[in-house]
């Protein structure tokens, strides 16, 4: 069912001017063994404890800039891996509310009335060490299997579903032979371009709909199966299409061979611009290279898809672990990106899954004492 070898794992490295730690995903082999509920409660925790603070300048932490990392596969073909600030809990990425306006990242407006840093600056300047440690990490990987898949995740605001390494797997290759059966990377999509601009790019492109069209035909979703989960009355949280379409690139999710990313990501290095738009433009000029998880079962994404309170996964329990499960599409979702307006949703998903806790205390407590 694999696409690709899977590949033992990296060593850790050192490299200047970072302040990155990579976290990775403990073997798992199926929902509700040890590994993959240890991991579940990780996502939760880096959920919990994320204070959507704004970025620190990066120039004032030069103690921190040693980079430190270390991978895990999942099972014996997917690593997943993510970053955060060194010696903290927080994503070294801007907080969710820079989707309707918040400040991003640390500024300093002067006495003589300059502001310097602006936030956008200290936000390109922390998307730029974060590309050094990927970078650095995906060179490691593939210079031992440049077809290692991993799965590349937003620090702080995701959580995992509770899906195996091989449901994994199943899902990349659906919506891989779905989109046409030639592209090699995955991402996550949503309902709502970023940055805005986007939008136009896409109303001018005619492949994306076509190829939406026949993802979420493979997982027998109505055409319009957006709409009763997406929010889009605030216009400070950015624009949906007059009949939500679920379409968008998001880079806070991806999954593909090491070297494949590399490839897509590496124009980082000197961009401008905010990662997600690179993804996009990238997806929108390699369509055999990339495709969207349209259906969301693989990677969902929350931005503007909360209606009155009612979210596309909620937390249910299957196997005595408590996991993220759609009922639109009957299954489990792997992973639940809360970006934007979706971070509150995401919240009190990760409130829920805490109660599975103590369900595995009580069950060991149960065969320990033969209660």
């Amino acid at each position: 069912m694999a696409r690709h070898s899977a590949a033992a794992a990296a060593g850790g490295m050192a490299a200047p001017a970072l302040a990155l730690l990579l976290a990775a995903l403990a073997s798992a082999t199926e929902l509700g063994k040890e590994g993959s509920a240890a991991y579940a409660d990780e996502m939760r925790l880096r959920v919990q404890a994320n204070l959507q603070a704004v970025l620190p300048l990066p120039w004032d932490r030069i103690e921190d800039r040693d980079y430190m990392w270390k991978t895990t596969d999942l099972g014996s073909t997917i690593s997943i891996a993510s970053f955060k600030l060194q010696g903290t809990d927080q994503p070294a990425s801007p907080r969710p509310s820079v989707r309707w306006g918040a400040k991003g990242g640390k500024e300093i407006l002067h006495y003589n009335g300059v502001l310097d840093p602006s936030s956008e600056l200290t936000m390109l300047a922390w998307q730029k060490i974060r590309w050094a440690g990927l970078k650095a990490f995906l060179q490691a990987q593939m210079a031992v299997d440049a077809g290692k898949l991993v799965v590349i995740s937003s620090y702080g605001d995701v959580l995992y579903g509770g899906c195996s390494e091989e449901v994994i797997m199943f899902k990349y290759n659906e919506i891989i032979a779905a989109s046409g059966g030639t592209q090699t990377i995955v991402m996550a999509a949503e309902v709502s371009p970023w940055p805005w601009s986007l939008g136009w790019r896409y109303s001018r492109t005619n492949f994306t709909s076509f190829r939406r069209a026949d993802v979420i035909a493979a997982y027998s979703l109505s055409s319009t199966w957006e709409s009763s989960f997406s929010n889009c009355t605030d216009p400070s949280a950015g624009p949906c299409d007059s009949t939500p379409k679920y379409q968008y690139a998001n880079a806070g999710l991806i999954m593909g061979p090491v070297s494949d990313i590399y490839e897509m990501l590496e124009g980082l290095e000197t961009y401008q611009a905010d990662a997600n738009q690179l993804a996009n433009d990238y997806y929108l000029k390699h369509p055999g290279t990339v495709t969207l998880d349209y259906a969301g079962g693989l990677f969902l994404s929350l931005h503007n898809m909360v209606s009155s309170g009612g979210a596309p996964v909620e937390v249910q329990e299957i196997n005595g672990t408590r996991a993220l499960y759609s009922s639109t599409l009957g299954q489990t979702v792997c992973f639940v990106h809360g970006n934007g307006n979706g971070f509150a949703a995401l919240q009190d998903m990760a409130s829920q899954m805490d109660s599975s806790v103590a369900l595995r205390k009580k069950s060991r407590f149960a065969k320990w004492f033969g209660a």
